[in-house]
């Protein structure tokens, strides 16, 4: 069975979790992923996914650090 992992900074709703879970369930279609949340308070806010080793970077900690690369 796949597994999607959802990284946030803070526990996600009931609500945000459907969410997520419609978009990866549409992707994966005819197949049912399994859904593994986890809290890690260091990417201080937004989402992190990994799907089958791709990562899709929504964490507030990686758009900071792509700020301040700009800036350099």
């Amino acid at each position: 069975m796949k597994a999607i992992t959802v990284i946030s900074g803070a526990p996600l709703s009931t609500a945000r979790k459907e969410q997520i879970e419609t978009v990866f369930r549409r992707k994966h279609e005819g197949t049912d992923p399994e859904f593994v949340y986890d809290v890690d308070s260091g990417i201080i806010g937004g989402i992190m996914i990994i799907d089958d080793g791709v990562y899709y970077d929504g964490s507030l900690r990686s758009q900071l650090e792509k700020m301040r690369q700009r800036l350099q």
